[in-house]
């Protein structure tokens, strides 16, 4: 099999074209690196995050975290608060200003979302994110089974 007809080759050239395209639309609208979106974007779900969840959420190295969260913290768009329950975390909240650029973001992700998947029916469109969802699924349990496998 050639590398192109790989399925992560092509996944992951999918996942960079779609990046570079929202890493563009960011930077041109709002100024705003990739990983500062995902965070304001984990923080506006989940009302509030830690470090540690967005990292377990997105994927992404603690460290590049933690860079991020430190400038989006210079720019007043986050806050840190001590965790009422565990002092030793620190849930991440946006500020107003940081809900305002939220809003702004969720309806350029919107219109980024329909444009991406514009060349496709409605169908086909669920069909998609059900089949990624189940290769995901798939790929999870024989990573795990493989990591048990390498535990022998």
């Amino acid at each position: 099999m050639k590398l192109q007809d790989a399925i992560g080759f092509k996944v992951s050239l999918l996942a960079s074209s779609i990046s570079k395209y929202a890493s563009q639309t960011l930077e041109d609208n709002h100024s705003i690196g990739i990983t500062e979106y995902r965070i304001i974007m984990v923080i506006a779900q989940l009302n509030g995050a830690s470090i540690k969840e967005i990292t377990d959420l997105i994927k992404t190295d603690k460290g590049w975290i933690s860079r991020s969260v430190t400038s989006l913290l210079e720019r007043d768009l986050i806050t840190k608060e001590a965790d009422k329950r565990d002092a030793r975390k620190v849930t991440l909240k946006l500020t107003n200003t940081g809900k305002d650029l939220h809003k702004q973001l969720a309806e350029l992700a919107e219109s980024r979302h329909n444009k991406i998947l514009s060349c496709l029916t409605d169908g086909e469109r669920l069909m998609l994110i059900e089949l990624i969802e189940k290769v995901q699924r798939n790929a999870e349990v024989l990573t795990e089974e493989s990591g048990q496998e390498s535990a022998k």
